[in-house]
C-alpha cells in the first residue's frame, strides 16, 4: 500500500469567451430531471449531470460489469446490514449543476429511509467508481464534486492499472481530498467506516 498527500487539481469555472458567438447553456438539476420525465432520452438511457453538462453513460464492458458485481456480492458478506448498497443511482450532492451517478454508493442503514427519497451526500459511508474509459473524468471532475459535499471516502477502482485508489480527508472548501492510498491487487483494504475489518480485493 502506498500513502501520500493528495494535491488534486481543482475544476475550472467556465468563463464567458467574448470571441464566441454564444454561451453554452448549463443545465440545472431541475432541467435535467424534466428531460427524463419528458422522455427526451430512450428508456434504457443512463446519464448524469456534471458541470451543467448532460453526460450519457456508455454501456459497461465485461471487466467493468464483473468488478462491480464482485463488490455487490462481497461487501454485504463482509459488513452485513451495517451498510445499504445503491448501485448506479443518482446522488444529491446539493450543487445546482451536478447530479452524479456513482457506480456504487454505500449508505447508512436502514434501507427503508430511501424508499421515497433520493440518496443524499450525508447518507454516504463511501463511494466506489469502477473506472476504465471514465478514469480521467472520475479523478478530475467527479472527485472534486464528492469532496465539495463532504463524502468521507471514495474508492476509484482503476480497471486498466489493476489498482485501487482510496481517497480520504475531504476539504470541502478546496474541493479536494487530502490523502490518497493506493492498493495493488491482493492487498487488503478497509473503509474508514469499518476500519478493523479488512477486505481482500481481487
Amino acid at each position: 500500500m502506498a500513502v501520500k498527500e493528495y494535491n488534486q487539481p481543482m475544476t475550472q469555472v467556465l468563463h464567458k469567451n467574448t470571441a464566441e458567438p454564444f454561451t453554452p447553456h448549463l443545465f440545472t438539476i431541475a432541467e435535467f430531471e424534466r428531460m427524463f420525465f419528458a422522455e427526451v432520452f430512450a428508456p434504457e438511457t443512463r446519464a448524469e449531470l456534471l458541470e451543467g453538462k448532460v453526460v450519457i453513460l456508455t454501456p459497461q464492458n465485461d471487466p467493468h460489469k464483473y468488478i462491480l458485481a464482485n463488490y455487490v456480492d462481497i461487501l454485504p458478506d463482509t459488513y452485513g446490514k451495517r451498510l445499504v448498497q445503491m448501485p448506479q443511482m443518482p446522488l444529491n450532492v446539493h450543487l445546482e449543476y451536478y447530479q452524479p451517478e456513482p457506480d456504487l454508493a454505500l449508505l447508512k442503514p436502514p434501507k427503508e429511509q430511501y424508499k421515497n427519497r433520493k440518496n443524499q451526500a450525508e447518507d454516504v459511508l463511501w463511494l466506489i467508481e469502477v473506472s476504465d474509459s471514465t478514469l480521467e473524468t472520475d479523478r478530475t471532475v467527479k472527485l472534486p464534486i464528492y469532496a465539495a459535499c463532504g463524502i468521507p471516502e471514495v474508492w476509484i477502482h482503476d480497471v486498466v492499472a489493476q489498482q485501487l485508489e482510496v481517497y480520504t480527508k475531504p476539504n470541502q472548501e478546496l474541493r479536494r481530498y487530502g490523502q490518497l492510498r493506493t492498493y495493488k491487487q491482493g492487498e487488503k483494504v478497509a473503509p474508514q467506516a469499518f476500519a478493523e475489518e479488512l477486505l481482500e480485493w481481487w
